[in-house]
């Protein structure tokens, strides 16, 4: 670690821009993931623009397995229920073979039980949201053909401003046509049976290893933060005899608090259950499972606006600046938030609101997309976003251009 340090101040800012939170690496120091640590890093010019740096150390980068996860990020950055990847840099370590390989992703807070308490005291409602969030990254991961095989609460974030739950560290994911049958990795703690023991063929379009997982990330979240088989206070042994009861001898998992609804306990079963020809092998499958618990009140749909109606505007003369203005239909008032990413969605009242602690029904988000180009995303709404005639596809953020016309239900907003 000392060593590592000693490396990275000469590497000071990173990427030219960014520097080590309070100016210390070591109290930077903020987790570690497959392979590398993370560390807080924030942009010079704006303190409060904060990122995650994670430093993986190689002999070779053309053979280093952190390559694969940096083209990944690359292809799946777009996609809201992924973590965000920005850039990434090799350092040669001078007088070594080694390189030093840097991964700037957005910083995000990690799963928390105590914060997901907090956030929906029922806590169920909350659980099936980040069943809904994971499944909907694991449709994105599907149709690129790729298997995380690593989903475990260390890897799921949350973000506060979109609201979402979002899956990182692709440090051990693979193209699943790449994967052989010989193949062993994850957590064992949180692995299916075929990651465990790396004995089954994945074919093409098979999400079941990481619905498996993600079923007992679910499992362990409705059992009051207890994995199966685990008692309140375990041991090194029992983790071991939980492992071996779930795995080797492939008991059924005990049942869930009587709390916790028969929907719910039901999905999860399903999403864990020994038997892969039992469980979910589509992402989409078990993501309409779940989205089949939730009831959301209806959104009106988007109506036809006069052509001399005064438009809102997104305005913004640079990036410290940027400011978004929205008028709303039949209303004599508007709003202007200057904080971005910012959530527009309604209240228990029906209000159209934007980027406040009372959004209830989250409709669609801005965000930065780039250094100087913004973007729209829509949060699976139900009466959708449209921008510029088109339905905008859940979860991908969409950029925007000046001209740009949006619908979400009866408000509309142009980006000059």
């Amino acid at each position: 670690m000392n060593d590592l340090i000693a490396r990275l101040k000469n590497y000071i800012p990173f990427f030219d821009t960014y520097l080590p939170e309070d100016g210390d690496l070591s109290s930077a120091h903020i987790a570690d993931g497959s392979y590398g640590r993370v560390f807080c890093v924030y942009h010079e010019s704006m303190p409060d623009a904060k990122a995650a740096l994670k430093v993986v150390t190689t002999k070779n980068i053309t053979k280093y397995q952190g390559l694969n996860e940096i083209v990944m990020m690359n292809r799946l950055r777009n996609y809201q229920n992924i973590v965000r990847y920005l850039n990434f840099k090799v350092h040669p370590i001078t007088g070594q073979e080694d390189q030093d390989i840097l991964i700037l992703m957005e910083l995000l807070e990690p799963l928390n039980f105590k914060l997901m308490m907090e956030t929906s005291p029922t806590l169920e409602p909350e659980i099936i949201k980040l069943g809904i969030d994971l499944c909907n990254a694991l449709i994105v991961l599907n149709t690129n053909h790729i298997i995380h095989r690593d989903i475990k609460p260390a890897n799921i974030f949350y973000s506060k401003e979109l609201g979402c739950y979002k899956l990182g560290d692709f440090g051990i994911a693979k193209e699943n046509q790449a994967l052989s049958p010989s193949t062993q990795k994850g957590t064992a703690l949180y692995a299916s049976p075929e990651t465990y023991f790396g004995v089954a063929e994945i074919a093409p379009g098979d999400s079941r290893c990481d619905l498996y997982s993600l079923g007992i990330v679910m499992y362990q979240l409705a059992n009051e933060n207890r994995l199966p088989f685990m008692p309140q206070k375990p041991t090194s042994t029992d983790f071991e005899e939980a492992v071996k009861r779930r795995l080797v001898k492939g008991e059924p998992l005990p049942d869930l608090p009587e709390y916790i609804t028969s929907g719910l306990s039901q999905i999860i079963k399903r999403a864990t259950a020994y038997k892969r020809e039992n469980g979910y092998s589509d992402p989409q499958v078990m993501l309409s499972d779940l989205q089949s618990l939730t009831v959301a009140p209806p959104l009106p749909q988007p109506v036809p606006q006069p052509k001399d109606m005064p438009e809102p505007t997104v305005k913004g003369d640079d990036k410290a600046s940027l400011y978004l203005k929205i008028t709303f239909e039949n209303k004599d008032e508007s709003t202007t938030v200057r904080k971005f990413p910012c959530v527009v969605g309604r209240s228990s009242k029906a209000d159209v609101i934007v980027q406040d602690i009372y959004v209830g029904a989250r409709h669609c988000a801005f965000s930065l997309f780039s250094e100087h180009i913004f973007a729209i995303t829509d949060l699976n709404s139900l009466n959708k976003t449209i921008l510029n005639g088109k339905v905008l596809t859940p979860s991908i953020e969409y950029p925007l251009k000046s001209g740009d016309l949006i619908n979400i239900g009866n408000t509309t907003i142009s980006v000059l």
